[in-house]
């Protein structure tokens, strides 16, 4: 028995019981449609089709088919019952289908026109109601799913976890994590982090067996150079039985490392206590610590950062295999990313096929140097066997001969932040696996439905061009921009601080009048009154009083009054500064009301739970409600706490990327080359007019520390002119010159800006060092113009540089113009793709035009 209830374009199906069959369900919007065929359910985009199955179990996807080549990826029989598990709880779980439903939507404009598609399904053995939704694009090369679920879930569970949570844990009990910001530039980025203590340092060693053998591995050095002896020591939990492993030892300003024997026949509780002694200096510090186990039982771990564990999994004694790692700077402990369930299931076999994992880094601030580029990829070919479980990465590709699939996390998760329940990609039950909901069963609601992450599911033909083309695409469907709001050159007012109370010195009323008219003659458009606006003259923190975010009447004494005369005078937009967790909707909208600013930057998250991340969520949402979207939020990525990541929260506004500063300390001095570098591998797989790319002023920066001052102002403010521009430089500390050079670039950039924003942005040449050719093409697929971006980075001894260029063919004839030299010529490209670009001079660039005229 069902009934249907139809309004407008949205249908509802009700059962009162679980059917063979699903009812007739229909509905088309633009090339899209969604239909059901007896107890399929079909979803299309035009480009890509996923057929699902209803199991009496829930949904599992049957078919996937790239419509524009033909290409179906489900090539196995799905061993699930559904696309989805959860803790243990479902899986294979007898379900009822409660209801079925398509309505087209735009999620109060947050993202783009698309068919929605939403069932409700309960499972009654654990009175959970599951919501299953999907997001069908007209015209996008995938299609979005997420699960929503509520219920009587946390009842039903009885340690689920308890095998997955067996083996060895390292737990901190005493001692602080630090991050010295003096470190970073000194040592790899394990080495970098440490625990800290004035006395003593413990851990507990959980899950160690008696029969086996282990070593203990650590890394300890005295980064500040000062000196420190300690030693290592291990206890029985009861401290009646101890042994000292490591004797008192100097230990030295460079990072080393240690490997002994553990003693087992101190784990009468299969655990063991490590202790780090001061016994001269000021603390006790230790940067690492891993436990190896003898035998061929290789653990996966799932903390830490991942080049270090492969490093320390190859390093292994002859016999032991890495069983545990704690990063000491880090704070999450395994236990703790072990996933609650499947959130995306793809029946594909990826024997013989490529795969290929990409991620991204978050912790900016620390990633300044050489080795800490932003992006890591590994690459498997022809597989044999199904590869390990992978829980660094944002996505994953399986790959066939110039065809794919990309399965991508919707979540905030970082190479070196895995987050709230990020999961992983897997190979298990004959599948792709996308893993982890971000939501505990003890936050389950009884109420109200709360959200997982999203998956992704994309198809392209076409090779590497096409593959970052598809997540492009529908990134921006997904996450679509409003020129009106978003595109815009920007400064700040923290960027040439040299510590707290100078930055919020900047944000004061005299010198936001100041820069105002500044930023006018310059041609910039907005300016961010950072943190200091809310606090007094002699405010040590960000918090203001009474947590009450207005602008302080110390140095504001007529609150915005004067700020926005001379706004409307000048013509030139505003942002503002706020603390995340802290700045509630109210106080956003009544600045809002006061100075509609365009960009709202909020600082210093940190979400330890799906509660935390869902408040931010919804607070973003009011505000941006309020605004009718004429406001948008800027996201921190800077700090490696669990913030926002590369792929979740976007559709409220764009991502500040980086901090650069003209000094010391060397993790955020500004280098042309590191930034230019994380831009252009930022670009493989994200919109660039997302992110805010930060330049300073080459000729303020210290000379000690950076290359900067052999570059020009222009050169700087170049690398950033395919995001959203941002000078970490106030205009007053540009001189005359420097001024009238940015205003004319700025002139010449915004005559290209809007082709440039409907454009796609990709990388070519090679990797910025410092010493390469490298650049950014656009591209846009109903158009034959483009632009390049060229740059002749400062050690490159050539004058000219061949650069394969994408989207185009043997035969193509290429019109290249010139923008700033004003010239143009025509070349016919052969069988390379490549077009040889000349510059002069090192540290140059060049900008371009072009036009496919076949």
């Amino acid at each position: 028995m069902s009934k249907i209830v139809s309004t407008g374009v949205m249908l509802f199906v009700f059962f009162s019981m679980a059917a063979a069959d699903l009812p007739t369900v229909k509905n088309s919007f633009g090339n899209a449609f969604v239909k059901t065929e007896a107890n399929n359910l079909l979803v299309s985009t035009g480009s890509v089709e996923r057929v699902l199955q209803w199991t009496g179990k829930g949904f599992v996807t049957i078919g996937l088919k790239n419509l524009i080549s033909g290409k179906e990826w489900v090539d196995v029989n799905p061993n699930v019952g559904a696309d989805w598990s959860y803790a243990g709880l479902i899986d294979n779980t007898p379900a009822e289908l409660l209801s079925l439903y398509t309505t087209e939507s735009t999620d109060e404009g947050f993202t783009s026109p698309h068919i929605e598609v939403v069932a409700e399904i309960f499972y009654p053995s654990i009175e959970t109601t599951l919501k299953y939704q999907l997001w069908v694009y007209p015209d996008a090369p995938g299609i979005y799913s997420r699960i929503w679920l509520k219920g009587k879930t946390a009842s039903h569970i009885t340690n689920v976890n308890a095998d997955q949570r067996k083996g060895i844990s390292i737990e901190l009990v005493n001692g602080r994590n630090q991050t010295p910001y003096l470190a970073q530039g000194m040592a790899q980025q394990w080495y970098a982090s440490i625990v800290r203590d004035e006395k003593c340092i413990q851990y507990h060693i959980k899950g160690l067996d008696q029969t086996k053998n282990y070593k203990v591995g650590l890394s300890w050095w005295s980064w500040d150079g000062k000196k420190r002896i300690q030693k290592l020591r291990a206890g029985s939990v009861d401290g009646e039985a101890e042994v000292d492993l490591i004797p008192a030892t100097v230990i030295s300003n460079k990072p080393s490392i240690k490997t002994i024997d553990l003693p087992t026949n101190l784990a009468i509780d299969n655990t063991i206590r490590i202790y780090v002694d001061k016994i001269e200096g000021e603390d006790a510090q230790l940067s690492e610590l891993w436990i190896y186990e003898e035998g061929k039982d290789a653990k996966k771990i799932k903390n830490g950062i991942v080049e270090r564990v492969e490093a320390l999994h190859e390093d292994a004694p002859a016999a032991y295999h890495l069983s545990a790692y704690a990063d000491c700077g880090e704070k999450l402990q395994e236990q703790d990313l072990i996933p609650t369930g499947r959130v995306d299931f793809l029946p594909c076999n990826v024997e013989g096929k490529d795969v290929r994992l990409y991620g991204y880094y978050n912790d900016t601030q620390h990633r300044n140097f050489p080795n800490t580029p932003i992006y890591k990829e590994k690459y498997l070919s022809n597989i044999k066997d199904d590869p390990t479980n992978v829980n660094w990465a944002n996505a994953i590709s399986i790959e066939d001969g110039n065809e794919g699939v990309i399965m991508l996390k919707e979540s905030h998760k970082c190479v070196n932040q895995y987050g709230v329940d990020t999961g992983e990609f897997g190979f298990e039950n004959g599948g792709v696996t996308n893993t982890g909901t971000g939501l505990y069963p003890e936050e389950v609601d009884t109420a109200h439905y709360k959200w997982a992450w999203g998956s992704w599911m994309l198809v392209y033909n076409g090779g590497e061009d096409y593959r970052e083309l598809a997540v492009k695409t529908f990134d921006r469907y997904r996450f679509p921009v409003r020129k009106e709001r978003d595109m815009y050159i920007m400064t700040l007012t923290w960027g040439h601080s040299l510590n707290a109370r100078d930055g919020r010195n900047y944000a004061w009323e005299s010198s936001i009048l100041n820069e105002i008219p500044l930023c006018a003659e310059m041609g910039i458009d907005l300016l961010l009154i950072d943190d200091g606006w809310q606090v007094s003259k002699s405010a040590t923190s960000a918090s203001p009083t009474n947590n009450r975010w207005r602008p302080h009447e110390e140095i504001y004494p007529e609150g915005w009054t004067n700020v926005i005369r001379e706004k409307k005078y000048h013509g030139i937009d505003l942002g503002l500064w706020g603390v995340a967790r802290a700045m509630e909707p109210e106080d956003m909208i009544w600045n809002w009301d006061q100075i509609h600013m365009k960009q709202l930057k909020l600082d210093f998250a940190s979400f330890p739970n799906h509660d935390a991340l869902d408040e931010m969520m919804q607070k973003a949402r009011k505000f941006m409600l309020y605004t009718n979207h004429k406001s948008m939020i800027s996201w921190d990525l800077t700090e490696n706490a669990p913030r926002y990541g590369y792929y979740w929260a976007r559709e409220y506004g764009n991502l500040h990327f980086m901090n650069r500063k003209p000094t010391a300390p060397a993790n955020v001095t500004y280098i042309p080359w590191t930034a230019l570098r994380d831009y252009w591998m930022l670009s493989r797989y994200n919109n660039l007019n997302k992110f805010q790319l930060t330049s300073h002023n080459p000729r303020l920066v210290d000379k000690e520390i950076s290359d900067a001052y052999l570059h020009g102002a222009d050169y700087a403010v170049a690398t950033t002119l395919m995001g959203v521009p941002q000078l970490f430089c106030m205009p007053r500390n540009y001189n005359q010159e420097e001024k009238n050079v940015l205003k004319e670039m700025f002139n010449v950039y915004k005559s290209e800006r809007d082709k440039i924003w409907d454009s796609y942005v990709f990388p070519i040449g090679d990797e910025p060092d410092n010493m390469s050719y490298t650049g950014f093409q656009t591209y846009q697929k109903e158009s034959r113009e483009g632009h390049f971006l060229i740059f002749r980075e400062l050690n490159n001894k050539k004058n000219s540089h061949a650069m394969k260029i994408r989207f185009c063919k043997e035969g193509d004839v290429i019109l290249l113009r010139d923008l700033f030299h004003h010239t143009e010529e025509k070349i016919r490209l052969k069988e390379d793709l490549s077009i040889t670009f000349e510059m002069d001079a090192p540290a140059s660039y060049r900008f371009y035009e072009y036009e496919v005229l076949n």
